[in-house]
C-alpha cells in the first residue's frame, strides 16, 4: 500500500501535521459508541529491528504500508504485510519484529466510549482476539490513505481541512466495517448526556494534566457533585475521575517520551508534576510493563 508520494514528505513533517489535524477531531460518532483519536505516528523501521514486550495506554490501530512485521502476544504469533491492519487493545502485552525489508507503519492510538447500552471497554479485547487482532480496511478507506499522502505533498490552501475529513472518514469507514454490531446498539439519551459531560471533563483534564487538578476542581467547573462525576466516568467505561486523572498523566508521559526524543526523562517527569524521577519511573514501569528509558530505546510505538 505504499505510494511514491509517501517519500515526498519527511516522516517528522508528516507526524507533526497529522497530529495537529487529529486534535481538530473531537470525537467520531458511531451511533452506539464514540471514538477519540489520542495520537498518531508514521514510522519506517529497518529489517530485523524489534521491540521488547510492552503495552500501550490506548487501543492501537496499525496500518502496514510496506514491508512485513510479526506481532506476538503471549498466546499468538501474527504475521502482517502491506495492506494489513493490526488492532491491539489497551493492556494486551505484545512485541514485534520486522521480518522482511524496511517496514512503514501508520499507527493511531484510539479510545472507545459508550453512548448506548454496550460497555465498550469490556468487549473490545474479546472482539479483537476473536478476529485474530486483524481488522478489515474498506477499499474506500485505503484510497483515503493515498489521498493523505497527496495532500501532504501538495500542501494546498485547504490541506488541513481536507486531511481532517479524510482521517475522520477513514476511521468511520473502518469502525463501521469492523464494529457494525455496535453501530446498531440502542442509543440511550441519558448515556449520551453523560458522555457529553465526560468529554467536557476529559478536555479539561487534558488541558491541565500537568497541574494538581483534582475531581473537586472538575466537578465545580461543570456544576456537578464529585459523586455524580464519578458516576459519569463509570458510565463512559472509565476509571473513577481521580484515578482517571492519574492515568492521563502517565499516558501523557508515554506520548511525550515517544514524540520528544531529545527531551530528558526527568524533564518529562517534572513537566507532568513528578518531582521524584525514581518514583515516576516506578509507577510508569508498573503501568506499561516497560521503563521510560526502554520505551525510547526500543521505540515500540
Amino acid at each position: 500500500m505504499a505510494t511514491s508520494s509517501q517519500n515526498d514528505v519527511h516522516e517528522d513533517v508528516h507526524n507533526q501535521i497529522v497530529r495537529g489535524v487529529i486534535r481538530k477531531i473531537p470525537f467520531i460518532d458511531c451511533g452506539g459508541f464514540v471514538v477519540t483519536i489520542a495520537t498518531s505516528r508514521r514510522s519506517t523501521i529497518r529489517a530485523g529491528e524489534s521491540a521488547l514486550w510492552h503495552t500501550h495506554p490506548y487501543n492501537e490501530f496499525s496500518f502496514i504500508r510496506k514491508g512485513e512485521v510479526t506481532y506476538r502476544t503471549h498466546t499468538e504469533t501474527l504475521a502482517r504485510s502491506a495492506g494489513d491492519v493490526d488492532f491491539l487493545p489497551t493492556g494486551i502485552e505484545h512485541a514485534w519484529t520486522m521480518t522482511k525489508g524496511d517496514c512503514t507503519i501508520d499507527n493511531f492510538m484510539i479510545e472507545f466510549h459508550s453512548t448506548g447500552n454496550v460497555q465498550m471497554n469490556s468487549v473490545i479485547a474479546g472482539f479483537a482476539k476473536k478476529r485474530g487482532y486483524t481488522l478489515t480496511l474498506p477499499g474506500e478507506a485505503k484510497d483515503h490513505y493515498a489521498s493523505i499522502d497527496r495532500e501532504l505533498a501538495l500542501r494546498g490552501q485547504f490541506m488541513e481541512k481536507r486531511l481532517t475529513l479524510l482521517i475522520y472518514d477513514i476511521f468511520y469507514l473502518m469502525l463501521r466495517e469492523n464494529f457494525g454490531e455496535f453501530f446498531s446498539a440502542q442509543r440511550n439519551e441519558a448515556a449520551e448526556g453523560s458522555l457529553r459531560i465526560f468529554l467536557a471533563a476529559k478536555e479539561m483534564i487534558e488541558a491541565k494534566v500537568a497541574t494538581n487538578i483534582g475531581i473537586q476542581d472538575i466537578a465545580r467547573a461543570l456544576s456537578l457533585s464529585p459523586r455524580y462525576l464519578n458516576q459519569v466516568f463509570k458510565e463512559a467505561g472509565e476509571l473513577p475521575c481521580g484515578k482517571y486523572i492519574q492515568e492521563r498523566r502517565l499516558r501523557k508521559a508515554y506520548r511525550m517520551i515517544t514524540e520528544n526524543p531529545t527531551m530528558k526523562i526527568r524533564e518529562i517527569a517534572a513537566t507532568l508534576g513528578y518531582t521524584d524521577e525514581l518514583y515516576f519511573s516506578r509507577v510508569f514501569t508498573k503501568r506499561f510493563s516497560l521503563a521510560p528509558s526502554a520505551v525510547r530505546e526500543n521505540d515500540p510505538f
